[in-house]
């Protein structure tokens, strides 16, 4: 018997680690408390409570020792010394609602339980004994007052705000009072005075029991509204009474003091006497207890101790050095109670003062979180990205019933916090266009290749939303897109290039219909590929993310569902897949029930490994030989919980020291797995979540936790994690590691793909120190559960040596079958961006990508619709106005240019278009941006008034151009007539040559001579000046080589002889005139070469040179003489050989074929005969054969007598067809030449 007793000791030391380490001035109990402190009560120095999540534990006095355990979860509870009262938490439907038990114990051992039950609406925020057996608890919205002896009696009271914590009651100041704060506020419930404190307990029985029965009213009183001191110092984390008011905890580091009559004083705690450090951040106060008067101690985030004394109007705070690390301390009325991670200090107050004061951290290495409420709501994704392009990640929140969340991250720890998604316009589709839907996750990723991240929003009804962003601004283009599809409740959203063509596609999941996956065409138009790439489902699926398995270079898939067991999908590299279930080895469990999933390389060994958040049979996670092919590890690695229902979950190296890490949110708390490395190969994590996470707020925390993300939000080079609560408090877990060792162990990578898509999705980074793999990362969109991680790569460094150098190699994604590697140096605590391409060939690649996107885009396509009605509008224009004569025009005028002119509306168009963009795009409207709202005004109206304006311009140039174009075919015979007056016999020839004589060879002695000079000047000025000024002016017209300066020269002389007289005024003229007179011989013997080489030619010579070349016996050609008509040699020869031709073509099918040819000479004009006995034209044809563009010949165009037409008309003729029994008879008028001219 005494053996067993023996074995029984020994097992409780073994079990407990209980033991007496007595010391110089305190005694130190080896104890660990493994679970989260919920609560500490010392009722005395021998009886005092410590109430974990799993477990009650009790000091007698000489040791420690668990009195309870494996009641359930627990979220709060209080002791008076005999009766206990816990909140356990339900794990069924009812979660919300409280699950009271009461104990009660004797001194040794819990003698009695029962569950309690009070019809509270929501489980309890604080349980809180003022005195024996009378209990206060706070919950949502109420607060309880129980009293508790030989019956249970209790009443339950409504409260305009929500009751979180209730302070720690203490009897030594003058007015007992109760305090506890609401959401901003602070209150007191006032409490009965005594004097004698030997009655304390009579007078608590008779305030109750006056309450409860209804004789006496609760009397609360507001002590202060913190609105804007809680807006810059964060909520504050307990009240704390003393002798001459409350103490305030705040959350990021300071004690706020109100005084009994005095203004609210705030001090930081750094401000105190006998404290130096460094940094504010490394003073945070995690917990406050009062020792009684004006005396308090304190805990750092440190874990060191601080004794804090108000003496007058001084205060005075100590660092106690204890040597241990404490996450908790107590005060009963003669010891302070200090918690460690293995041991259990008791300090007598008497002795406090002997230990040294010491400000030297002794506690850094290890990482700590500091907790940021955000806002409360029923959140669930999160979205890590840069959405405005400032280089600080935001934070987009989904919310079920409420505008979602969108945080500007360069004021998430600012006061000026604020939730920015309405104004930029991505709050949610049943906010912003009054549709039924609650959207649930959020997938971040330029889509548009645009440099701007975009959103995908799911929701449980109907389609899921995408917003484009712009600048920070978002619109929904779902429609646009092709994505308006009902999705039947969508939960997640990955994004990923799965057909490797730069562009991203996107793969919703569904749990009432099929998964879909939908096929980029340019980032503007995407197409359900479901079926082609085998990716059909039944439903079920809660969860997806990509990464590539097997190294292949190609985004694999895998497939988290909620029963049924999980996919993978290895992709074949064509954009369609195969499953790859069974051979991966990561089915898992029929009733698994996935709700996340992470890829990521947790065994530094370059390949991804798969972790699984579920809520049925426990997490679980797969270790990659490199090949695709997983193990099952989850049991050696110790991550085996089952009874953790996870939900949302995010993998980093959260204390920097190279391994991955891995936090989970779940039904009622948070957990942190830290990775310490490898143990045979396989990587070993241990929950750190109660010695790095300090929370005192458990009605916060420990609710319906959903979501989570992490990055380096605060940019100090430690990974941050925010997480999502439904029906709760949204918190940002601040990571002080950079702050408290003050070490840059970290590198940071941002990929930035060129020819690849724009943030570099499905990129892998390696990192290598000193020619060493030591760790890779990959670049995901779309994981966890429904959220989306920062893009930027963290890379923990663990201990950085002198020497070490380290190489960051980025294996951008494939693209067309080919992949860019780029090696970078970097150093400790840099970041670095890595572009794909640079210079010449990243711009091109960004043009290209430009094109592709616009081309492809809605507005594009709006403005090619609009330009074509305009190319149209300008034609039909032309068309209808100009008709025949702008044939006429085109074939005299420049072609390239009249065709300018003809599109010069479009040109202004286009051009004024895009200066419009870019004006709009410099002075940017969100307002339009985000509504998608057109500005018809600069849009349309100016660019289309514009174009009209320009066409009207161009309408009296081309009247004018017209005009002249009539005229030329009469200038031409009309130039030729005037250049045969100065020819060798003519009169003005005539004129011109006496002139010159009379004035070389003058004698101003003969006045006959002088006469007969005279009048030849003036019939000069009468006869012979009006000709050469026609000739000036046709030939410019005619665009013809001819120098009017010598006529006006000549001119200008003539009329100077006469108005001065001969005389002496004749010696100059002797010279100039006569040589002025040979210059224009010579300009009009130029033009006559140049016009009669170019615009006569001999009809009867051209028709024979035309048959010579066709050489068909059966054209008979009559001709009488020889005619010169106006008209182009080239053009002569090719209006005869194409009626030759279609007539030939016409008789070719005829027994016996004939064409005659005959030229008539009439006064003025010549007219050619041209007949065949060919098969003809019908009457109705001949308009449109003439018109152009119609043939009766199977393999014609329909242009030959189109242009026959114009060219006759170019040159002042007439095109004639006459009708005939049989075959075609046309005839050409011409105009006739004044002079025949020899070839």
């Amino acid at each position: 018997m005494l053996n067993w007793y023996f074995l029984w000791v020994a097992f409780l030391f073994l079990t407990f680690h209980c033991g007496l380490n007595a010391k110089e001035g305190y005694r130190e109990f080896k104890f660990s408390i493994t679970h989260k402190i919920i609560s500490v009560r010392a009722v005395s120095d021998k009886s005092v409570f410590i109430f974990t999540n799993f477990s009650i534990v009790h000091f007698n006095g000489v040791r420690w020792r668990v009195l309870k355990s494996g009641i359930g979860e627990i979220k709060n509870a209080d002791t008076d010394g005999e009766y206990i009262i816990v909140d356990v938490k339900r794990l069924d439907k009812d979660f919300v609602k409280p699950n009271f038990i009461l104990m009660r114990f004797n001194g040794e051992v819990i003698i009695d339980e029962v569950k309690l039950e009070i019809p509270m609406t929501h489980s309890s925020n604080s349980i809180k004994f003022v005195s024996r057996g009378r209990c206060i608890i706070g919950g949502l919205f109420e607060y309880c007052f129980i009293s508790l002896g030989d019956s249970i009696r209790y009443k339950i009271f409504p409260f305009s705000e929500r009751v979180f914590i209730l302070s720690h009651y203490t009897t030594n100041y003058p007015y007992p009072a109760l305090v506890f704060n609401g959401l901003y506020s602070i209150y007191s419930l006032k409490l009965p005075h005594f004097s004698d404190l030997n009655r304390r307990d009579s007078y608590f029985v008779k305030f109750f029991d006056d309450v409860i029965s209804g004789a006496v009213k609760p009397e609360i009183s507001k002590l202060l509204d913190l609105d804007s001191i809680v807006s810059k110092f964060g909520n504050f984390k307990t009240v704390i009474p003393y002798s001459r008011g409350y103490i305030l905890n705040f959350e990021r580091g300071g004690l706020g003091f109100v005084r009994e009559n005095q203004p609210f004083v705030f001090e930081f705690i750094r401000a105190v006497s006998g404290i130096s450090f460094v940094d504010v951040k490394n003073e945070y106060i995690t917990e406050v207890v009062s020792a009684g008067g004006d005396v308090f101690y304190a805990v750092l985030k440190t874990g060191e101790i601080l004794k804090i004394e108000i003496s007058g109007g001084d205060i005075v705070a100590k660092i106690l050095n204890l040597n241990v690390k404490a996450f908790h301390i107590l005060c009963s009325d003669k010891n302070l109670f200090v918690i460690g991670v293995n041991e259990i200090l008791s300090v007598p107050l008497s002795e406090i003062d002997k230990f040294s004061i010491s400000s030297e951290n002794k506690f850094g290495g290890n990482f700590i979180f500091n907790i940021n409420h955000l806002h409360f709501g029923s959140s669930y994704g999160i979205g890590a990205s840069d959405v405005n392009g400032d280089g600080v990640e935001d934070i987009f929140i989904v919310d079920l019933d409420a505008p979602d969340y969108l945080y500007d991250g360069r004021y998430i720890k600012s006061p000026e916090r604020k939730n920015i998604s309405i104004e930029s316009g991505i709050s949610g589709r049943s906010w912003e266009k009054n549709k039924i839907g609650i959207n649930v996750s959020v997938c971040t990723g330029d889509i548009n290749n645009d440099g701007y991240e975009d959103f995908v929003v799911s929701y449980i009804q109907g389609s899921n939303c995408v917003y484009f962003n712009r600048r920070g601004y978002f619109r929904d283009v779902t429609k646009e897109l092709g994505l308006d599809v009902d999705m039947r409740r969508s939960e997640h959203v990955s994004i990923s290039d799965v057909n490797c063509d730069g562009w991203v596609d996107i793969f919703m999941t569904s749990f009432e219909g099929s998964n879909r996956l939908f096929i980029s065409d340019a980032g503007n138009m995407f197409y359900d590929r479901t079926l082609e790439s085998a990716l059909l489902s039944d439903g079920r699926t809660v969860c997806a993310v990509f990464g590539d398995i097997n190294g292949d270079g190609y985004p694999d898939l895998y497939i988290g569902n909620w029963t049924g067991g999980n996919k993978m999908y290895l992709n074949r590299g064509d954009g369609t897949f195969v499953d790859f279930t069974l051979e991966s080895g990561t089915g898992g469990d029929l009733l698994m029930k996935t709700n996340s999933a992470i890829f990521t390389d947790f065994d530094n060994d370059g390949d991804l490994d798969l972790f699984l958040g579920n809520r049925g049979k426990g997490n679980k996670l797969f270790l990659n030989d490199g090949s695709g092919r997983f193990k099952d590890i989850t049991v050696e690695s110790g991550l085996f919980e089952p009874q953790i229902f996870t939900y949302g979950c995010t993998a980093g190296d959260f204390d920097n020291d190279g391994w991955i890490d891995i936090f989970i949110v779940y039904l009622g708390g948070i957990k942190l797995y830290r990775n310490i490395g490898l143990r045979n190969g396989i990587p070993i994590f241990e929950d750190v979540t109660e010695d790095y996470i300090r929370i005192l707020e458990r009605g916060m925390i420990d609710g319906y936790n959903t979501c989570c993300v992490s990055s380096d939000f605060d940019g100090d080079g430690d990974l941050d994690i925010f997480v999502s609560q439904n029906n709760g408090t949204s918190f940002y877990l601040e990571n002080l590691t950079c702050d408290v060792s003050k070490i840059k162990n970290f590198i940071k990578v941002g990929v930035k793909g060129v020819r690849s898509n724009s943030d570099g999705i499905d990129s892998k980074i390696s990192l290598f120190r000193n020619g060493e793999l030591i760790g890779t990362r990959y670049v995901v969109s779309g994981s966890g559960y429904a959220s989306s991680e920062s893009k930027v790569i963290h890379f923990g460094l663990g201990d950085v040596l002198g020497g070490d150098e380290f190489e960051i190699e980025v294996e951008f994604p494939l693209v067309d079958g080919e992949r860019v590697i780029k090696r970078v140096k970097v150093k400790p605590g840099q970041f670095v961006q890595v572009y794909e391409f640079d210079g010449l060939k990243a711009i091109a690649f960004d043009i290209v990508k430009f094109f592709k996107r616009e081309i492809n885009g809605f507005e594009f396509k709006i403005e090619i619709f609009k330009i074509a009605f305009l190319i149209i509008l300008v034609l039909l224009y032309f068309y209808l106005y100009l008709n025949r004569a702008f044939e006429s025009v085109m074939k005299i005028t420049n072609r390239g240019r009249i065709l300018r002119l003809i599109f010069l509306p479009v040109y202004s168009y286009v051009i004024l278009r895009i200066l419009i963009s870019i004006s709009f795009e410099i002075s940017f409207q969100p307002y339009y941006w985000i509504s998608g709202e057109r500005i018809y005004l600069f849009n349309d109206v100016i660019p289309f008034a514009f174009s009209v304006l320009v066409l009207f311009i161009l309408h009296f140039n081309f009247k004018r151009r017209l005009k002249i174009a009539s005229l030329r075919g009469g200038l031409y015979s009309e130039l030729i007539a005037r250049i045969e007056e100065f020819g060798h016999s003519a009169q003005k020839s005539s004129i011109l040559t006496r002139i010159s004589l009379l004035i070389k060879n003058f004698d101003s002695a003969d006045l006959e001579f002088e006469r007969r000079l005279i009048e030849l000047l003036n019939e000069y000025k009468e006869i012979v000046q009006p000709e050469l000024e026609s000739i000036s002016d046709i030939s410019e017209i005619l665009s013809l080589d001819f120098d009017r300066g010598v006529v006006e020269k000549l001119n200008s002389e003539i009329s100077n002889l006469l108005k001065k007289g001969l005389g002496n005024n004749l010696s100059r003229e002797k010279i100039l005139i006569p040589s002025l007179i040979l210059r224009l011989y010579e300009q009009i013997n130029k033009l006559r070469e140049i016009v009669f080489s170019n615009f006569i030619t001999q009809v009867e010579s051209s028709i024979s040179d035309v048959l010579k070349v066709l050489k068909c016996d059966f054209i008979k050609f009559k001709s009488n003489g020889e005619n010169a008509v106006i008209f182009g040699r080239d053009d002569f020869t090719e209006v005869i050989s194409i009626i030759l031709k279609n007539s030939i073509d016409s008789v070719s099918g005829v027994e016996s074929p004939e064409i005659k040819v005959e030229v008539l000479n009439f006064d003025g004009y010549v007219e050619i005969h041209i007949v065949d006995n060919g098969l003809g034209v019908n009457s109705g044809s001949i308009d449109r054969i003439i018109s152009g563009g119609f043939s009766t010949k199977p393999y014609g165009h329909g242009f030959g007598l189109s242009y026959v037409k114009m060219c006759v008309r170019k040159y002042g003729g007439e095109m004639k067809i006459l009708p005939v029994e049989r075959g075609f008879y046309i005839v050409l008028k011409l105009r006739k030449a004044v002079v025949k001219i020899k070839n």
